[in-house]
């Protein structure tokens, strides 16, 4: 009987709350930080936590130890985070002679092309915040 590969931390976080427009740069983000060994130095400058609720008994296995009542994002930083994903994305795209394949490549490339971190924050929904909030936790209590 073959072992399942534990998933990776960045893929428990869902996206099925994002709008359809950020969908394209969560799973953006997600594949990019999922391949660096240095995930949460990346996140850690993109958000201050704030005042903190401490539970009083230790959390479950699904639970965190704090809960953030103020959580801000560095909405500078986090385009600029945007920006170097989309950029290294871009750069690991691989040629293949199959045509539908290549059709794939060449959309996804007009997309990352199209992408502007800061435009993207202007525009962003309170879920892609939450969602980026989401990240930066799972990442940290690991």
């Amino acid at each position: 009987m073959r072992k399942r590969k534990p998933k990776l931390p960045l893929y428990t976080v869902s996206i099925d709350e994002l709008p359809f427009n950020d969908r394209f740069i969560a799973i953006m983000l997600r594949a990019y930080l999922s391949r660096r060994t240095d995930a949460l130095e990346r996140l850690s400058p993109i958000i201050r936590e704030g005042v903190v609720i401490k539970f009083p008994t230790p959390p479950s296995a699904t639970e965190l130890a704090a809960i953030p009542l103020d959580t801000v994002l560095d909405g500078k930083k986090l385009a600029e985070l945007i920006d170097e994903a989309a950029g290294a994305i871009k750069q690991e795209q691989v040629y293949s002679p199959d045509p539908e394949i290549g059709n794939i490549f060449s959309a996804t490339k007009d997309a990352l092309d199209s992408i502007d971190g800061a435009e993207v924050v202007r525009d962003m929904s309170v879920n892609f915040a939450e969602y980026i909030t989401k990240c930066y936790y799972v990442l940290k209590f690991e």
